[in-house]
């Protein structure tokens, strides 16, 4: 894709100069710093509507060439017919790359927001990642050492560390063939085993089992609005507490860290990673002063969800990948060209953890470790009522 796109500039850069050139010949006028200028307008404009198309369509650039091979073969045809000066010639330049580029392009834009409103992602490399907590490897993670200790021994490990190969033909089939049976509280589908197709039942329980959530069936799933907000403040969170969702931006670097965590590896959704909804908060909470907290039952809910909505998607991929590998070990994984790549934490991901954004300075509040961050022998004050 990198290399298609410096083929697409290069091309650009040479269509640019050749119809410069050409009108500097026609009215006898030399390449001087006007025509430089704009060459390097258009060179601009073009890598720039490159990149756009990049980010939402996969066939961005060779329909980028293809406008660009247009806009020249009217550069060279329409405008010597209409143009009587260098000046008039720029202009109908302008109105050719307007229609012939960039009006399609903002075109195919709206019509893919539309086409694609509501899941325009079927697979997003961060929805369902990995945490990675090895300080040799990113030595960056020693800005965040006073919350590592507690990351190592925190009640969900496996399921923010559990790193395995993802399958497309796996995660693609499951979430194909899904249903939900309301009235059993179960969701089917099939898997390939040997090229027989097999059935695969997931339930709460399940969920429980295989990623190792340290809650049981009746276990809450919301605390009290009072005790979420005030662990929340107890963190040093900075924002309005009125707010639908807490940004992990006003929580000083050891909570942001966590929260990041949770966000990245239990989000149902793909994107807002910078804000906490409702269920967030309440999972924050229970990991940070150790209450129970029904996790199986959220990721269990999610996905029941995903099969009702109006399209599907692939969410949590890693989980089902975990739940598909726990019922047939001896599934086909020797598939060419069928790994899904997700973007785990990395060098970059830790370095931008580390800064703020200026809009959103990091919180100068001293705020000190509590509860089972602090203790690790630390135990729930009030398992039953959930008030404290």
């Amino acid at each position: 894709m990198f290399r298609s796109s410096v083929q697409s500039v290069c091309f650009a850069h040479r269509t640019i100069c050749s119809f410069v050139y050409m009108y500097s010949v026609r009215f006898r006028l030399l390449v001087h710093v006007k025509d430089v200028s704009l060459v390097s307008q258009y060179c601009s404009f073009a890598y720039l509507y490159i990149r756009i198309f990049r980010l939402f369509v996969h066939q961005g650039i060779p329909l980028m060439c293809t406008m660009l091979r247009m806009f020249r073969l009217l550069v060279h045809t329409v405008v010597p017919l209409v143009s009587t000066s260098y000046s008039s010639a720029c202009m109908h330049i302008h109105v050719l790359f307007l229609c012939t580029v960039v009006v399609p392009l903002i075109m195919a834009h709206v019509f893919s927001l539309i086409v694609h409103s509501g899941s325009s992602v079927v697979f997003d490399p961060l929805h369902n990642n990995c945490c990675d907590l090895d300080v040799q490897k990113y030595p960056e993670l020693t800005k965040f050492s006073g919350i590592l200790e507690f990351m190592r021994r925190i009640p969900i490990q496996k399921a923010l560390t559990d790193q395995r190969p993802l399958y497309k033909s796996h995660i693609e089939r499951f979430w194909t063939n899904a249903c939900y049976d309301d009235q059993n509280k179960v969701i089917s589908s099939i898997v390939e085993v040997h090229g027989k197709m097999e059935k695969i039942l997931v339930t709460e329980a399940l969920i429980r089992e295989v990623i190792n959530f340290p809650d049981e069936a009746d276990s809450p799933t919301r605390f009290s609005e009072r005790m979420v907000k005030g662990c929340m403040l107890r963190m040093g969170y900075q924002g309005a507490l009125n707010a639908g969702n807490y940004l992990k931006s006003k929580f000083t670097k050891p909570f942001k860290f966590l929260i990041h965590c949770v966000l990245m590896s239990l989000s149902h959704t793909k994107g807002g990673y910078d804000a906490m909804r409702d269920y967030q908060m309440n999972m924050v909470t229970a990991l940070v002063v150790n209450k129970k907290y029904n996790f199986s039952h959220i990721v269990f809910h999610y996905m029941a969800e995903n099969i009702t909505s109006k399209s599907k998607t692939w969410t949590y991929p890693r989980f089902v990948q975990m739940l598909i590998d726990h019922a047939y070990p001896e599934i086909d994984r020797n598939i060419k060209d069928d790994l899904l790549v997700q973007s785990h934490m990395n060098e970059v991901t830790i370095k931008q953890l580390v800064r703020y954004h200026p809009n959103h300075p990091e919180p100068k509040v001293a705020v000190e470790f509590f509860g089972f961050i602090k203790d690790a022998n630390y135990v729930d004050p009030d398992p039953v009522d959930h008030q404290k």
